[in-house]
Protein backbone atom coordinates (compact mmCIF):
# COMPACT_ATOMS: atom_id res chain seq x y z
CA UNK A 1 0.00 0.00 0.00
CA UNK A 2 2.77 2.45 0.90
CA UNK A 3 4.59 1.71 -2.38
CA UNK A 4 1.36 2.36 -4.28
CA UNK A 5 0.98 5.71 -2.49
CA UNK A 6 4.50 6.73 -3.47
CA UNK A 7 3.79 5.74 -7.08
CA UNK A 8 0.60 7.79 -7.16
CA UNK A 9 2.41 10.80 -5.67
CA UNK A 10 5.11 10.51 -8.33
CA UNK A 11 2.41 10.70 -11.01
CA UNK A 12 1.01 13.81 -9.39
CA UNK A 13 4.45 15.40 -9.39
CA UNK A 14 4.69 15.05 -13.15
CA UNK A 15 1.64 17.28 -13.73
CA UNK A 16 1.12 19.43 -10.65
CA UNK A 17 2.65 21.15 -7.62
CA UNK A 18 -0.69 22.09 -6.04
CA UNK A 19 0.38 23.50 -2.69
CA UNK A 20 3.26 24.73 -0.55
CA UNK A 21 5.98 22.05 -0.64
CA UNK A 22 4.34 20.01 -3.40
CA UNK A 23 1.79 17.17 -3.31
CA UNK A 24 2.98 15.80 0.05
CA UNK A 25 4.32 19.14 1.42
CA UNK A 26 7.79 17.59 1.71
CA UNK A 27 9.56 19.30 -1.27
CA UNK A 28 10.35 15.98 -2.95
CA UNK A 29 10.74 16.15 -6.74
CA UNK A 30 11.69 12.81 -8.29
CA UNK A 31 14.57 14.54 -10.14
CA UNK A 32 17.75 12.53 -10.69
CA UNK A 33 20.66 14.98 -10.73
CA UNK A 34 23.08 12.45 -12.20
CA UNK A 35 21.04 12.70 -15.41
CA UNK A 36 21.51 16.49 -15.50
CA UNK A 37 24.26 18.41 -17.32
CA UNK A 38 26.01 19.70 -14.21
CA UNK A 39 28.22 22.11 -16.17
CA UNK A 40 25.15 24.00 -17.40
CA UNK A 41 22.15 22.54 -15.59
CA UNK A 42 19.54 25.26 -16.13
CA UNK A 43 18.00 26.84 -19.21
CA UNK A 44 15.84 29.90 -18.60
CA UNK A 45 12.64 29.56 -20.65
CA UNK A 46 11.08 32.85 -19.54
CA UNK A 47 11.02 35.42 -16.77
CA UNK A 48 8.36 37.97 -15.92
CA UNK A 49 7.97 40.94 -13.58
CA UNK A 50 4.85 40.32 -11.51
CA UNK A 51 4.88 42.65 -8.50
CA UNK A 52 6.33 42.38 -5.01
CA UNK A 53 5.77 39.62 -2.48
CA UNK A 54 7.05 36.49 -0.74
CA UNK A 55 4.20 34.16 -1.62
CA UNK A 56 5.31 30.80 -2.96
CA UNK A 57 4.37 29.21 -6.28
CA UNK A 58 1.88 26.47 -7.12
CA UNK A 59 1.30 24.82 -10.51
CA UNK A 60 -1.70 22.98 -11.92
CA UNK A 61 -3.21 22.49 -15.40
CA UNK A 62 -0.46 24.46 -17.17
CA UNK A 63 -1.05 27.47 -14.91
CA UNK A 64 1.17 28.88 -12.18
CA UNK A 65 -0.34 30.80 -9.25
CA UNK A 66 1.07 33.16 -6.64
CA UNK A 67 0.25 36.37 -4.71
CA UNK A 68 1.67 39.86 -5.12
CA UNK A 69 1.58 43.40 -3.77
CA UNK A 70 0.62 45.80 -6.54
CA UNK A 71 1.89 49.27 -7.35
CA UNK A 72 -1.56 50.65 -6.47
CA UNK A 73 -1.35 49.39 -2.88
CA UNK A 74 -3.55 46.31 -3.28
CA UNK A 75 -2.82 42.63 -2.85
CA UNK A 76 -3.58 40.33 -5.78
CA UNK A 77 -3.66 36.68 -6.79
CA UNK A 78 -2.05 36.10 -10.18
CA UNK A 79 -2.33 33.22 -12.66
CA UNK A 80 0.32 32.83 -15.37
CA UNK A 81 0.79 30.43 -18.26
CA UNK A 82 3.53 27.92 -17.46
CA UNK A 83 4.35 27.74 -21.18
CA UNK A 84 4.88 31.45 -21.89
CA UNK A 85 4.76 33.34 -18.59
CA UNK A 86 1.81 35.36 -19.88
CA UNK A 87 -0.59 36.64 -17.21
CA UNK A 88 -3.87 34.76 -17.55
CA UNK A 89 -5.78 36.69 -14.89
CA UNK A 90 -5.14 38.92 -11.89
CA UNK A 91 -7.64 39.35 -9.06
CA UNK A 92 -6.96 42.30 -6.76
CA UNK A 93 -8.35 42.89 -3.28
CA UNK A 94 -8.03 45.46 -0.52
CA UNK A 95 -5.97 44.58 2.53
CA UNK A 96 -6.22 46.10 5.99
CA UNK A 97 -2.83 46.86 7.51
CA UNK A 98 -2.73 47.33 11.26
CA UNK A 99 -0.40 49.15 13.64
CA UNK A 100 2.41 46.95 14.87
CA UNK A 101 3.17 45.11 11.64
CA UNK A 102 6.88 44.99 10.82
CA UNK A 103 7.25 45.80 7.12
CA UNK A 104 11.07 45.92 7.10
CA UNK A 105 11.27 43.20 4.46
CA UNK A 106 8.15 44.20 2.55
CA UNK A 107 4.42 44.06 3.04
CA UNK A 108 3.96 40.55 1.65
CA UNK A 109 1.88 38.65 0.78
CA UNK A 110 3.67 35.70 2.42
CA UNK A 111 1.24 32.77 2.31
CA UNK A 112 1.33 30.31 -0.61
CA UNK A 113 -2.02 29.52 -2.28
CA UNK A 114 -3.49 26.02 -2.44
CA UNK A 115 -5.03 24.45 -5.56
CA UNK A 116 -7.71 21.78 -5.25
CA UNK A 117 -10.25 20.42 -7.76
CA UNK A 118 -10.21 23.44 -10.05
CA UNK A 119 -10.26 26.03 -7.27
CA UNK A 120 -7.62 28.22 -5.68
CA UNK A 121 -7.50 29.27 -2.03
CA UNK A 122 -5.33 32.20 -0.96
CA UNK A 123 -4.70 34.19 2.25
CA UNK A 124 -3.25 37.70 2.24
CA UNK A 125 -0.94 39.38 4.74
CA UNK A 126 -3.79 40.40 7.04
CA UNK A 127 -5.95 37.32 6.73
CA UNK A 128 -8.06 38.09 3.64
CA UNK A 129 -9.10 34.62 2.43
CA UNK A 130 -10.51 33.99 -1.05
CA UNK A 131 -11.78 30.97 -2.93
CA UNK A 132 -11.40 31.54 -6.67
CA UNK A 133 -12.16 29.73 -9.86
CA UNK A 134 -8.64 28.73 -10.95
CA UNK A 135 -9.50 29.17 -14.64
CA UNK A 136 -11.04 32.65 -14.49
CA UNK A 137 -9.96 34.19 -11.17
CA UNK A 138 -13.59 34.85 -10.22
CA UNK A 139 -14.07 35.07 -6.44
CA UNK A 140 -16.61 32.49 -5.25
CA UNK A 141 -16.48 33.41 -1.57
CA UNK A 142 -14.22 35.24 0.85
CA UNK A 143 -13.62 35.59 4.59
CA UNK A 144 -11.80 38.32 6.57
CA UNK A 145 -10.05 36.04 9.05
CA UNK A 146 -8.43 38.73 11.20
CA UNK A 147 -11.75 40.56 11.51
CA UNK A 148 -13.93 37.51 12.10
CA UNK A 149 -11.65 35.60 14.49
CA UNK A 150 -9.38 36.66 17.38
CA UNK A 151 -6.47 35.25 15.35
CA UNK A 152 -2.79 35.70 16.21
CA UNK A 153 -1.33 38.89 14.73
CA UNK A 154 2.27 38.07 13.90
CA UNK A 155 4.52 41.04 13.33
CA UNK A 156 5.24 40.25 9.67
CA UNK A 157 1.66 39.33 8.84
CA UNK A 158 -0.02 36.04 8.01
CA UNK A 159 2.20 33.41 6.35
CA UNK A 160 0.89 29.87 6.92
CA UNK A 161 -0.57 28.26 3.81
CA UNK A 162 -4.14 26.90 3.68
CA UNK A 163 -4.67 23.14 3.50
CA UNK A 164 -7.46 21.23 1.74
CA UNK A 165 -8.72 18.02 3.33
CA UNK A 166 -11.69 16.17 1.84
CA UNK A 167 -14.59 18.68 1.89
CA UNK A 168 -12.98 21.20 4.22
CA UNK A 169 -10.35 23.92 4.16
CA UNK A 170 -8.07 23.82 7.21
CA UNK A 171 -6.45 27.01 8.50
CA UNK A 172 -3.76 27.39 11.18
CA UNK A 173 -4.72 30.82 12.50
CA UNK A 174 -3.62 30.71 16.12
CA UNK A 175 -5.52 32.64 18.76
CA UNK A 176 -8.13 32.13 21.46
CA UNK A 177 -10.64 29.57 20.30
CA UNK A 178 -9.33 29.67 16.72
CA UNK A 179 -5.94 27.98 16.80
CA UNK A 180 -7.24 25.81 13.96
CA UNK A 181 -10.33 26.59 11.91
CA UNK A 182 -12.13 24.37 9.39
CA UNK A 183 -14.29 25.91 6.68
CA UNK A 184 -16.66 24.22 4.27
CA UNK A 185 -14.88 23.70 0.94
CA UNK A 186 -17.93 24.72 -1.11
CA UNK A 187 -19.47 27.57 0.88
CA UNK A 188 -16.76 28.88 3.22
CA UNK A 189 -19.02 28.42 6.25
CA UNK A 190 -17.25 27.66 9.54
CA UNK A 191 -17.39 23.95 10.39
CA UNK A 192 -15.42 24.13 13.62
CA UNK A 193 -12.90 26.30 15.44
CA UNK A 194 -10.73 24.93 18.25
CA UNK A 195 -7.78 25.51 20.61
CA UNK A 196 -6.13 28.59 22.14
CA UNK A 197 -2.58 28.05 20.86
CA UNK A 198 -0.82 31.15 19.52
CA UNK A 199 0.15 31.04 15.86
CA UNK A 200 3.46 30.83 14.00
CA UNK A 201 4.64 31.29 10.42
CA UNK A 202 4.90 27.52 9.77
CA UNK A 203 2.45 25.80 7.42
CA UNK A 204 0.33 22.83 8.57
CA UNK A 205 0.21 19.38 7.00
CA UNK A 206 -1.72 16.11 7.08
CA UNK A 207 0.35 13.09 8.11
CA UNK A 208 -0.61 9.44 8.38
CA UNK A 209 0.66 8.37 11.81
CA UNK A 210 0.21 4.72 12.73
CA UNK A 211 -2.62 4.45 10.16
CA UNK A 212 -4.39 7.53 11.54
CA UNK A 213 -4.61 10.77 9.50
CA UNK A 214 -3.60 13.73 11.68
CA UNK A 215 -3.54 17.47 11.14
CA UNK A 216 -0.10 18.65 12.27
CA UNK A 217 0.32 22.29 13.31
CA UNK A 218 3.44 23.95 14.71
CA UNK A 219 2.21 26.78 16.92
CA UNK A 220 4.25 29.43 18.74
CA UNK A 221 5.42 27.03 21.45
CA UNK A 222 3.94 23.57 20.71
CA UNK A 223 3.64 20.94 18.01
CA UNK A 224 0.02 19.78 18.07
CA UNK A 225 -1.96 17.07 16.29
CA UNK A 226 -5.70 17.26 15.65
CA UNK A 227 -8.27 14.96 14.14
CA UNK A 228 -8.83 16.66 10.75
CA UNK A 229 -12.56 15.87 10.57
CA UNK A 230 -13.48 17.26 13.99
CA UNK A 231 -10.60 19.29 15.38
CA UNK A 232 -10.31 17.00 18.39
CA UNK A 233 -6.88 17.35 20.01
CA UNK A 234 -4.88 14.11 19.78
CA UNK A 235 -1.54 15.07 21.30
CA UNK A 236 0.85 17.97 21.82
CA UNK A 237 4.54 18.49 22.47
CA UNK A 238 5.88 21.69 24.04
CA UNK A 239 8.79 23.16 22.06
CA UNK A 240 9.05 26.91 22.68
CA UNK A 241 11.81 28.59 20.65
CA UNK A 242 14.01 31.18 22.34
CA UNK A 243 13.51 34.82 21.28
CA UNK A 244 12.00 33.90 17.92
CA UNK A 245 8.88 32.51 16.22
CA UNK A 246 8.71 29.16 14.43
CA UNK A 247 9.11 29.54 10.65
CA UNK A 248 10.45 26.15 9.51
CA UNK A 249 7.65 23.57 9.32
CA UNK A 250 8.29 20.25 11.11
CA UNK A 251 9.63 17.36 9.05
CA UNK A 252 7.82 14.04 9.31
CA UNK A 253 10.30 11.19 8.97
CA UNK A 254 7.70 8.44 9.16
CA UNK A 255 6.97 5.85 11.85
CA UNK A 256 5.69 8.56 14.18
CA UNK A 257 8.94 10.58 14.21
CA UNK A 258 8.99 14.38 13.78
CA UNK A 259 11.95 16.73 13.54
CA UNK A 260 11.14 20.17 14.99
CA UNK A 261 13.65 22.92 14.22
CA UNK A 262 14.16 26.54 15.16
CA UNK A 263 17.11 28.93 15.10
CA UNK A 264 18.02 27.61 18.56
CA UNK A 265 17.88 23.82 18.32
CA UNK A 266 16.49 20.71 16.66
CA UNK A 267 14.40 18.08 18.43
CA UNK A 268 13.34 14.64 17.33
CA UNK A 269 10.17 13.33 18.93
CA UNK A 270 8.40 9.96 18.78
CA UNK A 271 4.61 9.70 18.63
CA UNK A 272 3.21 6.36 19.78
CA UNK A 273 -0.26 4.88 20.10
CA UNK A 274 -1.09 2.72 23.11
CA UNK A 275 -4.43 1.71 24.63
CA UNK A 276 -6.35 4.09 22.36
CA UNK A 277 -4.26 7.02 23.57
CA UNK A 278 -1.36 8.96 22.09
CA UNK A 279 1.98 9.37 23.82
CA UNK A 280 4.84 11.67 22.80
CA UNK A 281 8.43 11.55 23.96
CA UNK A 282 11.60 13.35 22.97
CA UNK A 283 14.32 11.16 21.47
CA UNK A 284 17.06 13.78 21.30
CA UNK A 285 17.79 17.47 20.95
CA UNK A 286 20.72 19.04 19.16
CA UNK A 287 22.18 22.36 18.06
CA UNK A 288 23.71 20.78 14.97
CA UNK A 289 20.88 22.06 12.75
CA UNK A 290 19.27 25.43 13.46
CA UNK A 291 17.26 26.76 10.51
CA UNK A 292 15.59 30.14 10.95
CA UNK A 293 13.89 29.81 7.55
CA UNK A 294 13.56 27.14 4.89
CA UNK A 295 12.77 23.45 5.17
CA UNK A 296 14.24 20.04 6.02
CA UNK A 297 14.68 17.09 3.63
CA UNK A 298 15.90 13.50 4.00
CA UNK A 299 18.75 12.18 1.84
CA UNK A 300 20.78 8.97 1.94
CA UNK A 301 20.11 8.19 5.59
CA UNK A 302 20.57 11.73 6.90
CA UNK A 303 18.46 14.82 7.52
CA UNK A 304 19.58 17.97 5.73
CA UNK A 305 18.69 21.59 6.41
CA UNK A 306 20.10 25.12 6.64
CA UNK A 307 21.70 26.41 9.83
CA UNK A 308 21.69 29.92 11.23
CA UNK A 309 24.56 31.34 13.24
CA UNK A 310 27.87 33.01 12.58
CA UNK A 311 27.87 31.86 8.95
CA UNK A 312 24.71 32.19 6.92
CA UNK A 313 26.03 29.81 4.28
CA UNK A 314 26.03 26.55 6.22
CA UNK A 315 24.02 23.48 5.28
CA UNK A 316 23.93 20.83 8.00
CA UNK A 317 23.34 17.11 7.73
CA UNK A 318 22.59 15.16 10.89
CA UNK A 319 22.07 11.57 11.95
CA UNK A 320 18.31 11.00 12.41
CA UNK A 321 18.94 8.43 15.16
CA UNK A 322 21.12 10.59 17.40
CA UNK A 323 21.03 14.18 16.17
CA UNK A 324 24.81 14.10 15.82
CA UNK A 325 26.33 16.35 13.20
CA UNK A 326 27.53 14.44 10.15
CA UNK A 327 28.68 17.39 8.07
CA UNK A 328 28.43 21.15 7.68
CA UNK A 329 28.85 22.28 4.12
CA UNK A 330 29.19 25.80 2.72
CA UNK A 331 26.52 25.77 0.04
CA UNK A 332 24.54 28.95 -0.53
CA UNK A 333 22.80 30.05 2.61
CA UNK A 334 19.46 29.42 4.31
CA UNK A 335 16.46 28.96 2.09
CA UNK A 336 14.49 26.21 0.41
CA UNK A 337 15.77 22.73 -0.39
CA UNK A 338 14.30 20.52 -3.09
CA UNK A 339 14.79 16.81 -2.49
CA UNK A 340 16.09 14.90 -5.51
CA UNK A 341 16.63 11.16 -5.85
CA UNK A 342 20.40 11.51 -5.48
CA UNK A 343 20.91 15.00 -4.10
CA UNK A 344 19.36 18.41 -3.63
CA UNK A 345 18.64 21.75 -5.25
CA UNK A 346 19.19 24.70 -2.93
CA UNK A 347 17.62 28.14 -3.39
CA UNK A 348 19.06 30.56 -0.86
CA UNK A 349 17.40 33.63 0.58
CA UNK A 350 20.11 35.67 -1.15
CA UNK A 351 19.16 34.37 -4.57
CA UNK A 352 21.80 31.73 -5.20
CA UNK A 353 21.04 28.39 -6.85
CA UNK A 354 23.14 25.35 -6.00
CA UNK A 355 23.12 21.64 -6.78
CA UNK A 356 24.51 19.03 -4.43
CA UNK A 357 25.01 15.30 -4.96
CA UNK A 358 24.76 13.05 -1.92
CA UNK A 359 26.68 9.80 -1.53
CA UNK A 360 27.65 7.94 1.64
CA UNK A 361 25.92 10.68 3.64
CA UNK A 362 28.22 13.35 2.21
CA UNK A 363 27.15 16.36 0.14
CA UNK A 364 29.26 17.37 -2.86
CA UNK A 365 28.40 20.82 -4.21
CA UNK A 366 28.63 20.51 -7.99
CA UNK A 367 27.10 23.79 -9.16
CA UNK A 368 26.50 27.35 -7.92
CA UNK A 369 24.99 30.35 -9.64
CA UNK A 370 23.82 33.74 -8.35
CA UNK A 371 22.73 35.16 -11.71
CA UNK A 372 19.13 33.97 -11.80
CA UNK A 373 17.65 35.67 -8.74
CA UNK A 374 18.26 39.02 -7.03
CA UNK A 375 17.52 40.40 -3.57
CA UNK A 376 15.65 38.51 -0.86
CA UNK A 377 14.17 35.16 -1.86
CA UNK A 378 11.59 33.88 0.61
CA UNK A 379 9.17 32.31 -1.88
CA UNK A 380 8.77 28.54 -1.94
CA UNK A 381 9.55 27.14 -5.44
CA UNK A 382 7.49 24.73 -7.52
CA UNK A 383 8.68 21.76 -9.60
CA UNK A 384 6.83 19.90 -12.35
CA UNK A 385 8.82 17.11 -13.97
CA UNK A 386 12.16 18.65 -15.00
CA UNK A 387 10.81 22.22 -14.84
CA UNK A 388 11.63 24.53 -11.94
CA UNK A 389 9.60 27.66 -11.14
CA UNK A 390 11.36 30.17 -8.88
CA UNK A 391 10.62 33.65 -7.61
CA UNK A 392 12.43 36.54 -5.97
CA UNK A 393 10.61 39.58 -4.58
CA UNK A 394 9.58 40.91 -8.00
CA UNK A 395 10.11 38.29 -10.73
CA UNK A 396 9.04 34.76 -11.59
CA UNK A 397 11.11 32.47 -13.82
CA UNK A 398 10.76 29.12 -15.49
CA UNK A 399 13.96 27.09 -15.64
CA UNK A 400 14.35 23.81 -17.50
CA UNK A 401 16.90 21.22 -16.38
CA UNK A 402 19.34 20.33 -19.16
CA UNK A 403 19.98 16.62 -19.51
CA UNK A 404 23.42 15.17 -20.15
Amino acid sequence: MFSLLLFLLSLMQVSAWPQWGGPARDFSTGIKLSDVNLQSPFKRVWQQEIGLGNSGLVVANKSMFTQVWTSTGLEAVVAMSTLTGETLWKTEYQTRFEAGLDLEFGVGPHSTPCYERGYLFSIGSTGELHKMDATTGDVLWSRSLWSEFPASRLERGFAASPLCWKDSLLLALGGRGCGVVALDFKTGATLWSVSDFEGSYASPSIQMIHETPQLIVLFADSLVAFEPESGRLLWKFDCPPVNTVHVCSPYYQGDGKFLICSSNEARMIQVESADKAWRVRELWNSRAMTPQVGNIIALDGCLVGPSSGSSIELLSSIDPLTGDLLEKKRVCGPGFLLQCLDGLISISDRGQLALGLVEDRKISVVYKNDQFLTGRVWSAPAVVGSTLFIRDRARVQRLELNSR
